[in-house]
């Protein structure tokens, strides 16, 4: 209702094709600008602009529990077009990391996803938004798109780099989340075992803190793995499950 009051009228349901088309269309229109026009378009500073921004940055994170996938990944190509349309912003870093995404989800242009996603890197300095937007625009660029591209310890570092300025910013949502993708590909840059599960431990300690149990199956997977690739354990044990389960009913309150 606020997007339609500010002049952007989204469907609440759609047809498939209608969403494939419309993600097309925004590859298009990504797809046509290179690296230098990308970088030296003007900011759009027009309250409305950026509100709109918001909206769609909002409107993007409850979607993704809120309604079908490839719902949520309309509403990022909407964002992603009014973003192109109307000017950039301090949010477009985020947008186009988002963006970037999508484009990997979709399987329509790894090359093009990185290319989006680098850019979105550069952008944050170039809008000085590196402390806001770190977090989720590391999360989303060098988690899942770089990772296709780039050495997996330089992606690991990077998440590290997320992990630690969500947690100097207090986000220990976000914070967690850039850890959660870090320690599985920490196991296949071969980091010591030990220094994950430190991490992890710490993690949960975090977690219970702050009353945070969204990403608690994650912390318990990743020790059980741990413990058993450093006692040399088979790590598809059936027990593994089932003790799982056990530990998550016991630790919700």
């Amino acid at each position: 209702w606020i997007l339609s009051e500010l002049g952007e009228n989204l469907p609440i349901v759609l047809e498939k094709d209608k969403i494939n088309a419309t993600s097309s269309e925004t590859y298009s229109m990504y797809s046509g600008l290179t690296n230098s026009e990308f970088l030296t378009m003007k900011e759009n500073k027009c309250r409305r602009h950026i509100a709109v921004m918001k909206f769609y940055s909002q409107l993007v994170t409850v979607s993704y529990h809120a309604v079908p996938r490839q719902m949520r990944q309309y509403y990022i190509c909407m964002w992603a077009q009014s973003n192109l349309t109307n000017g950039f912003s301090k949010l477009t870093p985020t947008c186009l990391a988002t963006f970037s995404c999508v484009l990997i989800n979709l399987n329509l242009d790894t090359k093009e996803a990185y290319r989006i996603g680098k850019i979105a890197v550069e952008m944050m300095h170039r809008f000085n938004v590196v402390a806001e937007c770190a977090p989720l625009v590391y999360l989303s660029v060098y988690a899942y798109v770089a990772i296709l591209v780039e050495p997996f310890q330089s992606c690991v570092d990077m998440m590290q780099k997320g992990y630690e300025q969500a947690m100097f910013n207090g986000d220990t949502y976000m914070a967690a989340c850039n850890l959660a993708q870090k320690i599985p590909k920490s196991l296949i840059c071969g980091i010591r075992l030990s220094t994950l599960d430190n991490e992890i431990r710490n993690q949960l300690k975090r977690d219970n803190g702050y009353s945070q149990k969204a990403l608690l199956p994650y912390w318990l997977i990743y020790q059980d793995t741990i413990s058993l690739l450093a006692d040399g354990q088979d790590v598809t044990s059936p027990t593994i499950e089932a003790d799982l389960l056990d530990r998550q009913s016991n630790s919700v309150p």
